[in-house]
């Protein structure tokens, strides 16, 4: 299972800690991990906290090799500068943009427009919180390449998901 690559979710305090960063650098090498595997993601209230530090603490890490994501984008502090302030392999539409969009016109064209700008970036986009097929076929037909959501899966324990992975390879 060397394509699987695992989310890890990082709090503001994290993001400014340089020990952080050297406790996930010596995790890698205790189990023997590639830091391409790991997709760390940076919150855009995260980022609004301290974003030169910050901005900082993901250069360092993205040196390092681990992948970035700009989690919960949308979610209320959007700023589009911050597409463009740094590198990230990832950006995360939030569940609050999506919540409606099987039936809310308005909710689409956003939907529509983010997908089509952050493509234009060569990035891919994941779309957060969809619990029903409706909303799962229409995010899929406006261009989000990736979706989480009840609809995909509840939440599982890490055995579960072994099992999960190792089933369906």
């Amino acid at each position: 299972l060397q394509d699987v690559i695992i989310s890890v979710n990082l709090s503001p305090s994290q993001l400014v800690d340089d020990r952080a960063i050297e406790l996930l650098k010596n995790q890698l090498e205790a189990h023997k991990i590639s830091p391409n595997r790991i997709e760390l993601e940076i919150t855009e209230t995260t980022l609004i906290t301290n974003f030169k530090q910050a901005k900082a603490w993901i250069e360092m890490a993205a040196d390092i090799g681990f992948r970035v994501a700009i989690d919960d984008f949308g979610a209320g502090y959007s700023s589009l500068s911050y597409l463009a302030s740094f590198n990230y392999n990832t950006v995360k539409l939030d569940r609050s943009l999506l919540d409606k969009i099987d039936i809310d016109t308005r909710q689409q064209r956003i939907v529509g427009s983010l997908t089509r700008m952050i493509h234009s970036l060569s990035v891919p986009i994941v779309a957060e919180g969809a619990e029903t097929e409706e909303q799962f076929e229409q995010l899929r037909k406006l261009g989000c390449d990736f979706i989480q959501g009840y609809v995909i899966s509840k939440p599982i324990t890490h055995e579960e998901l072994a099992i999960f992975l190792q089933k369906n390879r």
